[in-house]
């Protein structure tokens, strides 16, 4: 299956959006982490995924320029907590840039990524 396909499926299911905001997340704290990462191959193993995300997120920004913006979405809601109008207001407003872009209403931030990264490599360490 081609990967214009494979996107259109996750797209039918409504999902393409959550991977492009996971892909764009893991990357920006890919970036945010390497200087900080001393292991060598623990260094190799983040730029080759800032390579092939990068590929992807690419990919997918000229995929969702085209065919995705052509069709309004609503919001996906990540949060179970989120159980009402005015607290849907509120994380939508706490979201971040990327969530926003991509239409996420959550808690979660980039920051999060980055710290789920530092947590991996200290207990891979």
């Amino acid at each position: 299956m081609l990967p214009t396909e494979r996107l259109l499926r996750l797209a039918s299911a409504g999902l393409e959006r959550r991977l492009a905001w996971v892909v764009e997340n893991t990357l920006q704290a890919l970036r945010e982490e390497l200087p900080s990462v001393k292991d060598a191959r623990q260094r190799r193993a983040y730029t080759r995924a800032q390579v092939v995300l990068g590929i992807y997120e690419d990919f997918v920004r000229d995929f969702a320029d085209t065919e995705l913006a052509a069709k309004p979405a609503a919001p996906d809601v990540l949060d179970a907590g989120v159980r009402s109008k005015k607290t849907l207001a509120e994380v939508a407003t706490a979201s971040s840039d990327t969530s926003k872009r991509w239409g996420i209403v959550t808690a979660i931030q980039p920051e999060d990524f980055a710290r789920a990264l530092r947590g991996a490599r200290a207990a891979g360490a």
